[in-house]
């Protein structure tokens, strides 16, 4: 995984797709978390981000009962499509930000309620903080924001691990070859958030694979996004 995401240039993050459940009785969605497992995320310092739907549907989901009306299923996936497209109500929170939704959850529980909501109510449900899909992605492309802190891969000479590097330095150290249409050969590392805004460190990289590992393990909805420098809008 370390190798995966330490290829090329660039930034990495880790999405957590979760889904909601139909409380019949109630007549809402739910959206439970785990918390032990949020837990282990954030022990680790790992970039995770939940993302998860605020369903523009009641009721649940059978094949006798499909939940798209008037939609068209192509639009679900195309851009092109206004507010049909999943990434315009597929919703983005840290696990950090999770967790200080749900921290009256914490003592003595196994799971929490993010949020609960139906067609009637939705917009006022959507969690304080979280951005569409659409958004967080346009967010991290542009790598200036502070909030959707990601990890990034450069090269060794940009920062040393006795010290702090800034955003604006890694995004700078980034941008030259691309500009300059230069390869930069040297050795590439990773720099992860240090918990200070907008400061990171270089990763001992076996602690992160074994980060990465422990994380990868509670979890078979984690899905590692590695965006390459060149896709970047720096």
């Amino acid at each position: 995984m370390v190798d995966e995401l330490g290829g090329k240039p660039g930034k990495w993050f880790m999405l957590e797709v979760k889904t909601t459940e139909w409380d019949k009785s109630n007549g809402y969605h739910r959206l439970s978390i785990d918390l032990q497992q949020l837990h282990a995320y954030l022990s680790t310092g790992m970039p995770v981000f939940d993302v998860f739907p605020v369903p523009p549907w009641d009721d649940g989901l059978t094949a006798s009962r499909p939940w798209l009306g008037r939609w068209r299923r192509g639009d679900i996936g195309n851009p092109s499509a206004a507010n049909q497209w999943f990434a315009h109500w597929t919703f983005v929170l840290s696990a950090g930000e999770v967790a200080a939704l749900v921290r009256h959850s914490w003592p003595g529980n196994k799971h929490g309620t993010l949020f609960t909501s139906s067609v009637s109510n939705r917009a006022k449900k959507i969690p304080k903080g979280a951005r569409t899909l659409n958004q967080f992605l346009h967010f991290q492309a542009q790598c200036g924001d502070i909030r959707g802190q990601a990890a990034f891969v450069a090269p060794r000479a940009v920062g040393a691990s006795s010290r702090q590097i800034s955003r604006a330095e890694l995004v700078s150290a980034l941008r030259a070859p691309i500009l300059n249409g230069d390869v930069d050969d040297r050795p590439l590392v990773h720099f992860l958030p240090t918990g200070q805004e907008e400061q990171y460190a270089e990763a001992d990289l076996p602690s992160l694979a074994e980060s990465l590992a422990f994380i990868q393990q509670r979890s078979a909805r984690l899905v590692a996004v590695h965006l390459d420098a060149n896709s970047l809008a720096i």
